[in-house]
């Protein structure tokens, strides 16, 4: 899944009220009860401070981890479930990261709801099966999409 999971985190933080404008240190840090595990950025390099609009944009592992601490990860894998991921969520931060199973019908399902401003609609293949007669022999009952994020967070 990588770095594809982190506009989850992100929607998470800004539903809880984190603005986008608010900064973050793009520090290595050590979480000694994650076994002193250390996340790095894809370019090895530190330093300065991002807005989240900005650690998204540029995808600083650092950051989103810093995130995803604000948010909580308990609030994210809800957050990432209701959206449509239904593999296990890890509950170590390198979930931030994207660092667990998913197949890509999840993440279309995630980012479906991304697009539907924030509505889920579970995803199906077949609308409509005939027979060479056109009797119905199946027919797709579309479910209600469920709101999982406010349209501007998911905006």
């Amino acid at each position: 899944v990588g770095s594809t999971f982190k506009p989850i985190v992100y929607a998470q933080a800004i539903s809880q009220g984190i603005a986008p404008c608010n900064y973050f240190q793009n520090t290595l840090v050590s979480y000694p009860k994650w076994d002193d595990w250390q996340p790095r950025n894809s370019d090895g390099q530190n330093g300065g401070f991002y807005s989240m609009a900005g650690g998204l944009s540029k995808s600083i592992n650092t950051i989103t981890v810093e995130v995803l601490f604000q948010a909580g990860n308990d609030p994210v894998r809800k957050l990432a479930k209701e959206m449509g991921i239904s593999s296990n969520n890890p509950e170590g931060p390198a979930i931030a990261l994207g660092a667990m199973e998913g197949s890509l019908y999840e993440m279309i399902q995630v980012y479906s709801t991304f697009a539907n401003r924030g509505k889920h609609q579970p995803l199906y293949y077949i609308e409509k099966i005939e027979d060479a007669n056109g009797n119905v022999l199946y027919e797709h009952t579309l479910e209600e999409a469920r709101k999982v994020i406010e349209e501007t967070d998911a905006d």
